[in-house]
């Protein structure tokens, strides 16, 4: 099993990572889309600090609306800017 394995070359890490690759549902790559935009919005609402907390947004709702990924996710407010 690839997943266990640590590769011994690196062929074998370069087959690993393309079997994972390959091997990756859509979905979660699409989630993560979404979760970066989100991200990216609350560190402006933040002032460029890490200090935000993520609200929920469900992502699983906004994704199975119409079976694609969304085009952008609604910006901070400007008069956080």
């Amino acid at each position: 099993n690839s997943k266990n394995k640590f590769p011994e070359n690196l062929d074998e890490l370069i087959a690993n990572v393309e079997a994972t690759y390959w091997g990756f549902e859509d979905r979660l790559i699409e989630k993560g889309f979404v979760t970066l935009g989100c991200i990216c919005n609350e560190i402006i609402r933040c002032g460029g600090d890490n200090t935000y907390k993520l609200p929920h947004i469900g992502k699983d709702r906004i994704l199975h609306r119409d079976g694609s990924l969304p085009l952008g996710v609604k910006k901070a407010s400007e008069d956080v800017l």
